[in-house]
């Protein structure tokens, strides 16, 4: 199990490393041509996207990978909830644009936003096939679709903003990078879209989904605040620099410990009834990402003005 783990982390943190560069270079394009305060209205979009998105994907569809005994029915009710929630989700993200907007005093977020809606619809379509990838450990398959999907929202990015689309370029890159994972996931899980499902099938999910939502809607919250008090009070200059080096926060994050993040539950899932296993897994992932992680960051502080 711990040697099949480690070759899921190893193409995991291949696809990130190749991820994390693509994402910077467009970044750094991006940011050059388009300026901060055009990237910080692109940013008031994404803080608006952020908080009622944690409802759909991962917390749904994790009971699928930590489930022993997974049935079609199961993998059609949370296929079924993520649809109905990114439809309702995106269609009151749409109709209420025009007040964010006007929260933000930002009058052009309003028509990104409307086209940002239909974000939670596409990544709703990969989640299901997504998890089962992550249930079997399939994570060379996973860091395929991932690098696709960065490679392709990169050059679609840098392509428009050379164009002169402006914001544009940045929603376009970003519903792109959910179109190509989403088809992705679905063509390496060989996996179809069907709700042949039951309210058993959906009740035995339920509990499991329960703390996973509340779990990532807290983690969601302690995300977004932040950037909305910046945005709201800063303005969309000041949220574009924050979201900059924010970015490059998460970006560090992935290359380092998102690999070990991603084989956790999987692999824990596979233990869940050998405590022993179960404990040694854990430990020697936690030493290991806090090896990893406490040097580079403390590091990066030091080196952050240079850098800049």
């Amino acid at each position: 199990l711990l040697k099949k783990a480690g070759r899921a982390a190893a193409w995991s943190s291949l696809a990130r490393w190749f991820e994390a560069a693509a994402s910077l270079v467009s970044l750094f394009v991006l940011v050059r041509l388009l300026g901060p305060e055009t990237y910080g209205v692109f940013g008031m979009s994404l803080v608006a996207l952020a908080l009622p998105s944690g409802l759909l994907g991962g917390p749904l569809a994790e009971s699928l990978i930590q489930r022993r005994d997974l049935k079609r029915g199961h993998e059609a009710g949370t296929f079924l909830a993520d649809t109905i929630l990114s439809i309702v989700i995106g269609s009151m993200l749409a109709l209420s644009a025009p007040l964010i907007a006007d929260a933000f005093d930002q009058p052009d977020l309003a028509s990104v936003m409307q086209a940002m809606s239909v974000a939670p619809f596409l990544a709703s379509i990969g989640s299901v096939p997504g998890a089962l990838l992550q249930r079997e450990l399939r994570f060379g398959a996973i860091s395929a679709v991932d690098t696709m999907g960065s490679a392709t929202a990169s050059i679609v990015g840098v392509v428009l903003a050379l164009s002169g689309f402006g914001i544009w370029s940045l929603v376009v890159m970003e519903l792109a990078r959910r179109i190509v994972r989403s088809a992705g996931f679905c063509a390496m899980a060989r996996w179809r879209p069907h709700f042949r499902t039951s309210f058993r099938d959906f009740r035995e999910l339920a509990h499991f989904n329960t703390f996973t939502i509340a779990t990532t809607m807290l983690e969601r919250a302690e995300g977004v605040v932040p950037g909305a008090v910046v945005g709201g009070m800063l303005g969309a200059e000041a949220l574009g620099y924050y979201n900059l080096a924010n970015r490059l926060f998460a970006q560090s994050w992935g290359i380092l410990l998102s690999p070990l993040h991603a084989v956790t539950l999987p692999v824990v899932a596979y233990a869940q009834s050998e405590p022993e296993t179960l404990r040694r897994v854990f430990r020697q992932g936690l030493r290991l990402s806090t090896a990893i992680s406490y040097p580079f960051f403390i590091g990066a502080a030091v080196a952050a003005p240079v850098f800049v």
